[in-house]
Order: structure tokens, then sequence, then C-alpha cells
């Protein structure tokens, strides 16, 4: 507990201090990114050195790719729904995931 209150004062502190609002909306952009792709695979590593690489702020998103991991947890079943029932359900759109499919691009 005491970790976390450690970590949410120094979130206060970039928040309160001299950084570019940039950098901080920089950073939360890359862990929203970060916290709501899976996590196997290589897309949330490319990511993250892309966010080591770049000028933003680290702290600002360590905290949004924790909040956005949970979020991303409690939308799992919902979005699985909506996509199987888009896929598999949907009589009306059948004809435009064959037409996607055959496409040699998608």
């Amino acid at each position: 507990m005491l970790l976390v209150v450690k970590f949410l004062a120094k979130v206060l502190t970039v928040l309160n201090s001299e950084i570019s609002p940039r950098q901080i909306a920089a950073g939360f952009a890359f862990g929203v990114l970060i916290g709501l792709v899976p996590v196997t695979g290589l897309l949330p590593l490319v990511l993250l050195l892309a966010a080591f690489l770049v000028n933003i702020n680290l702290s600002i998103m360590a905290v949004s790719t924790a909040i956005f991991k949970l979020v991303a947890f409690g939308l799992d079943p919902v979005a699985n729904r909506v996509g199987y029932t888009l896929l598999a359900k949907t009589a009306a759109l059948h004809g435009l995931w064959t037409k996607l499919y055959n496409m040699p691009v998608v």
C-alpha cells in the first residue's frame, strides 16, 4: 500500500512540475496503447521501445498502463461477445467479411 501512495505522490509531483504538457499527454497516450493491447506478442514491446526512444513522461505512462490494463480485463468479455455477434451471427455482414477475407491486403 505504501508503494502505491509513493507512486501516486510521484505522479502528483510530475503534474505540478515544469514538464511540458505534451510530454505528459504523450506518456498517457502511450500508456493507453500499451494497456489496451494484449500482453502476448511483439506490439507491446515495440510500443515500450518507442516510448523509451521518444521524450515522454514515463511515470504517467506507467500509471495509465496499469489503469487501462485493468479496464481491458474488464472489457474483454464484452468485446468478445460483440465481436462474435458481428462476425458469426449477423447475416447482413457475411458478404462484407467474405469480401475482406478474399482481398490480398486484408
